[in-house]
């Protein structure tokens, strides 16, 4: 007979194999972060307002495609559009679907928030986070009636 006991804390899998009443076998498991794992941290970031967090899953010659807007083609035109053409203040990501294939995540949901020009929005979105090497080198946004 074995008993298992399994804890989770920090990205850390730990399980505990007992034997029997004096012999036991504790594996570590380190937490492996999918793509998808990646993406929904992407949306606590940025809702954070954490851009540096926010920016760090793209790749260095990643293109951001956003509705009608031209590409953002780089790291820096990415992190550019963030820190000073983003016309969003603040707001929250509701992100009830998200799926994987292959080597992109798809997400849709809305986001609620307040614009700079202190509108208050609300938008449905449909991403594409396309990844090589655990960095998205690819994202297309599309929005519903209007782009934020």
């Amino acid at each position: 007979k074995y008993l298992i006991c399994s804890s989770y804390h920090f990205g850390v899998l730990s399980l505990e194999i007992k034997t029997d009443a004096t012999k036991s076998v504790i594996i570590i498991l380190q937490y492996y972060m999918s793509n998808i794992h990646i993406v929904r941290n992407y949306y606590s970031d940025i809702d954070a307002n954490d851009i540096n967090a926010a920016c760090s899953i793209f790749a260095t010659n990643a293109v951001y495609i956003r509705g009608t807007q031209q590409p953002l083609k780089g790291f820096d035109a990415i992190v550019d559009f963030y820190q000073n053409h983003r016309i969003i203040q603040s707001g929250n990501h509701i992100v009830p679907s998200i799926r994987m294939q292959n080597d992109t995540v798809f997400a849709s949901g809305f986001f609620n928030g307040v614009l700079k020009d202190g509108n208050e929005v609300e938008v449905f979105f449909l991403d594409e986070f396309r990844f090589v090497d655990k960095k998205v080198v690819l994202r297309i946004t599309k929005f519903e009636n209007r782009e934020v």
